[in-house]
């Protein structure tokens, strides 16, 4: 028994080591054949530094960098090891070179062995090029190192849409942003730009930002900016994430409404109210609702009606004005004690326009010249009866009378006059002077008559001189 289980046991070592030369002899010829087969081919061992394009990330919360791995191997003649000097990022199918020129650890870089990797952080806003194909490539100072391509994280955020609603504000405009279900990652939203003629703005909105935005959802956002003066302009939208994922959208804002206020009225017969033309132009786009109406001198507001007392305009407010559309306001206010003052009246309406316009209201002294008078067979004298009107607030103290022809006194009267002047001439009173002064040569001309106050005031009068015989 014993004999039988040593010769069992010598025939099992011997087929081991008949099996591990027969694997030992193969692994030979293999070698051999396929050294021969690449001598055939003609392919050799480099012997310059080379290196390997191990991986690339793009970190799905940060598209201002990307990292890229890259191994110094052991698979070349030299002993030196690789040196690198730059890496570009290929875009656009291959036909874009984007030079990464803000490397960490900084370029060039000499590996310490053959043999070791490195990780480089390499500084570039691929926010533009989400879920792309791009190349990386690595230049050697011994020449181009390798070519590795990756797909960029893929992040859809889009500007659904963007209303600009005249008919509803023009300060605000709304917008939606999504951030689509194929999205890797979720998105926090920082800010909203408006870039229009140029000029890029911020805009606060009413929806608080960040705001989180996970693959699959979608936000209105209320973005308060007054874009009245940009009216039928092209305008950029741009929704902008701290991860720096971006997209924008240009809009063109509707046309201009046109809102004006047309004439102000302001009658000296009944200082108790005024009124006020407003006009919505044809051309608008949308009706509007005027809110308010206010009274302006200076800086100062001095009167205004609003929604909550606007019953006391005629007609009533708050009113909608249609485009093409006029209406004339009633607006009590005893406006006695602003005479001579420039007045400024404002409309604003709950879209946003505002329209004003400014006159002067009547002087506290109102002067008329109410007749002239050129007697052909006295070429040396002219009447004129001047009046200060019954709703003067106060005397005027006449001064001053003279004659104009095309921009040029031609006769200054002050000391030429019957009565004389200085003339105190009382509320609701009249006066007739007897001018004197040669005006043969002047006849057939137009001449116009200015009679002045000491306080600035005056009244004119346009009159053509007869011809004399």
């Amino acid at each position: 028994m014993r004999l039988i289980r040593n010769t069992h046991a010598i025939g099992r070592l011997s087929l081991i080591l008949l099996l591990l030369i027969a694997f030992t002899v193969g692994a030979l010829l293999s070698y051999l054949w396929e050294i021969g087969y690449v001598m055939r081919l003609g392919i050799s061992v480099p012997e310059k530094p080379t290196v390997d394009i191990t991986n690339i990330v793009f970190p799905y919360q940060d598209t201002s960098f990307f990292n890229v791995t890259i191994q110094c191997p052991t698979s070349y003649e030299s002993e030196e090891t690789a040196k690198i000097t730059q890496i570009l990022v290929l875009t656009n199918n291959n036909t874009h070179v984007r030079n990464v020129t803000e490397v960490n650890p900084s370029l060039p870089y000499k590996f310490p062995e053959k043999g070791v990797s490195e990780t480089f952080k390499c500084i570039w806003n691929w926010a533009n090029y989400t879920g792309e194909t791009v190349g990386i490539v690595a230049f050697l100072e011994e020449g181009t190192g390798p070519t590795f391509q990756r797909e960029t994280r893929l992040v859809n955020l889009s500007i659904k849409d963007a209303r600009f609603n005249s008919m509803i504000s023009v300060t605000h405009f709304n917008i939606t942003v999504q951030n689509a279900v194929v999205s890797e990652t979720y998105v926090n939203i920082t800010d909203i730009a408006v870039t229009a003629n140029g000029i890029k703005q911020n805009v606060t909105e009413i929806t608080p930002i960040p705001w989180t935005l996970n693959p699959g959802d979608t936000q209105d956002f209320n973005c308060m900016w007054d874009w009245t003066d940009y009216q039928n302009t092209s305008v950029t939208v741009a929704v902008h994430t701290l991860q720096g994922y971006m997209n924008y959208t240009i809009q063109t804002t509707p046309p201009p409404v046109t809102l004006n206020v047309t004439e102000i009225l302001f009658d000296i017969t009944n200082t108790s109210y005024f009124s006020v033309n407003v006009t919505n132009n044809e051309a608008s786009p949308t009706y509007v609702n005027i809110t308010r109406i206010a009274v302006d001198i200076g800086n100062l507001t001095i009167r205004e009606w609003t929604v909550e007392n606007g019953t006391y305009v005629e007609p009533v407010i708050p009113y909608t004005l249609d485009s093409n559309s006029s209406i004339t306001f009633v607006c009590p206010w005893n406006w006695t004690e602003h005479r001579d003052k420039n007045v400024t009246v404002v409309v604003d309406t709950l879209q946003g326009f505002t329209a004003w316009r400014t006159q002067v209201t009547p002087p506290p002294t109102i002067l008329n010249i109410t007749h002239v008078g050129f007697d052909p067979t006295d070429t040396n004298h002219f009447n004129i009866t001047v009046q200060n009107s019954e709703f003067s607030l106060e005397e005027a103290n006449i001064t001053e009378i003279h004659v104009n022809i095309e921009n040029i006194i031609v006769a200054e009267l002050t000391d030429d006059t019957v009565p004389s002047l200085p003339f105190i001439l009382p509320s609701g009173a009249d006066i007739t002077f007897v001018c004197s002064w040669n005006w043969s040569p002047s006849s057939g001309k137009d001449v116009v008559i200015t009679v002045g106050t000491s306080e600035g005031y005056e009244a004119t009068y346009t009159y053509r001189i007869p011809q004399t015989a």
